[in-house]
């Protein structure tokens, strides 16, 4: 079953449908001020005695204009969202060994009472039979569709796939443009062993479901971004470890737990209690605190939106224009939550038992991952009027990853450096003809010089240990020609 739904907002359609708020869109000057009244002819004599009387006529229009000004600013500024656009897509998908009839029309079978049904074939997942079970338990023990065999042990699977893409362009000024991106993916597979049984003469699962997937989402993690990766920097290392007590006590009151240890950790969420560490992680390198942090390991609270930055303003600069063409500056911001794969086990009912003093959590996650990138942080590209064509850039990027299953915490940071120039060649006369006529075309040379420094470190929560594992600097030359 694909399910998708598209929506897009024009906005800037929406605002010409005022003729007051289309005027200040494109820029012109407001009709609601009134002419002036035309002037009549006076003695010279009156005149002088008018000057006398009034020195400055045109003072209160001056007053009245700048209201207007004001107005029209901040309609501007409101108005500065030109268009959202949404896209929201469901996959999902059965996988059912077994089945003794054929697909014959429309992929139903008429001779066993349309077998696997319409609902089925047009999508249907759930919701089966006056049960409302799931298709298996109807196909097997309802419509004694399946095999009953108990030596057929193949996986049943469900397969289900959420995919939120939200984008909006922003422009509060003429030669500035914001690019804003939100999306969200979870992906989830639920497998379980759907046989027959003899002795109770009927299908079941005998409790062998296990639920699979991933999860992804765009966040905001940029308040932690500028700490420096380094083994001698632990000011967001030692937040995240203190900030596993308050984590601790805040899971222990949801679940009624009253009791503290030794170290003052709510019973069953001591300090490498899974879910302790992941949300500790989260609420310290995102920035969010422990007291706003999401309980949920598996799903952010609200997916935040990354951003791409235009600004092209700087050839209004009388400097700028009398040596470039064009000067654009450009920014972009870009972080990710991974969940690198959660197992959620129904063998256990009761998820939240004690196990030797230690709650045993709802999903199994051996890693989450919060991956950033500036690319680029900032950018600089300049066309100069003799077609020499300059390039500075730095970008900067970090993957910070939470291993629960040997309580490490990896971090890997990169800074880049590139200066880069070109030339382009106009009207470049190709060596070949076509049809008889020499060919011309511009031929564009580009070298890019960088220098790339990375680091790599493992923090080993456990022992207390803080280890560069890998760095090195990278000097490239790249030279392109198009």
């Amino acid at each position: 079953q694909q399910l998708q739904a598209n929506a897009t907002l024009n906005l800037i359609s929406l605002y010409n449908k005022v003729p007051y708020l289309r005027d200040v869109n494109r820029g012109k000057k407001s009709k609601s001020k009134k002419k002036s009244a035309p002037k009549k002819s006076v003695s010279r004599e009156q005149d002088d005695k008018n000057s006398v009387t009034d020195d400055s006529p045109d003072e209160d229009d001056k007053k009245k204009d700048k209201n207007p000004v004001i107005l029209d600013n901040a309609l501007k500024l409101l108005m500065s969202v030109k268009n959202v656009s949404a896209t929201y897509s469901l996959n999902r998908g059965i996988t059912l060994p077994g089945f003794k009839h054929e697909a014959t029309y429309m992929g139903m079978d008429p001779s066993a009472g349309m077998a696997p049904g319409t609902g089925f074939v047009f999508g249907q997942q759930e919701n089966f039979g006056d049960r409302q079970t799931h298709f298996a338990d109807w196909a097997g023990n309802d419509k004694d569709w399946l095999i009953p065999n108990p030596n057929l042990y193949n996986p049943y699977m469900r397969t289900t796939t959420e995919n939120l893409s939200l984008r909006s362009s922003v422009q509060p000024a003429k030669d500035l443009r914001i690019d804003l991106t939100l999306n969200e993916v979870t992906s989830e597979s639920t497998t379980e062993y759907w046989n027959f049984d003899d002795m109770r003469d009927m299908f079941s699962d005998d409790s062998t479901r296990v639920i699979t997937g991933n999860y992804s989402a765009s966040i905001l993690s940029v308040s932690t971004a500028f700490q420096r990766i380094d083994s001698a920097n632990r000011t967001l290392y030692n937040e995240f470890l203190n900030s596993r007590k308050a984590i601790s006590n805040r899971m222990g009151d949801r679940q009624g737990i009253s009791g503290v240890d030794s170290a003052g950790y709510s019973l069953g969420y001591d300090a490498t209690q899974q879910d302790v560490l992941i949300h500790s992680f989260y609420a310290t390198y995102t920035g969010e605190g422990v007291g706003k942090s999401n309980l949920n390991p598996i799903k952010v609270r609200i997916p935040l939106p990354n951003w791409r930055i235009n600004y092209t303003g700087l050839n209004k600069i009388k400097f700028f224009q009398k040596h470039f063409r064009s000067v654009s500056v450009n920014h972009s911001y870009r972080s990710t939550y991974t969940v690198g794969g959660f197992l959620k086990s129904f063998g256990r009912r009761d998820t939240f038992a004690l196990n030797e003093n230690r709650i045993q959590p709802e999903y199994i996650i051996s890693q989450v991952t919060i991956s950033e990138s500036f690319s680029p942080l900032v950018n600089v590209d300049m066309t100069w009027k003799n077609s020499l064509l300059t390039r500075v850039e730095v970008r900067k990027d970090r993957t910070l990853s939470l291993n629960t299953s040997n309580n490490q915490l990896t971090e890997i940071g990169n800074l880049e450096y590139i200066i880069g120039t070109g030339y382009t060649l106009k009207e470049l006369k190709l060596p070949f003809k076509i049809r008889g006529s020499t060919v011309k075309s511009d031929l564009t040379l580009r070298g890019d010089f960088s220098i790339r420094d990375s680091k790599t470190i493992i923090r080993k929560i456990v022992e207390g240990e803080t280890q560069t594992t890998a760095g090195q600097r990278v000097y490239s030359l790249k030279l392109t020609g198009d």
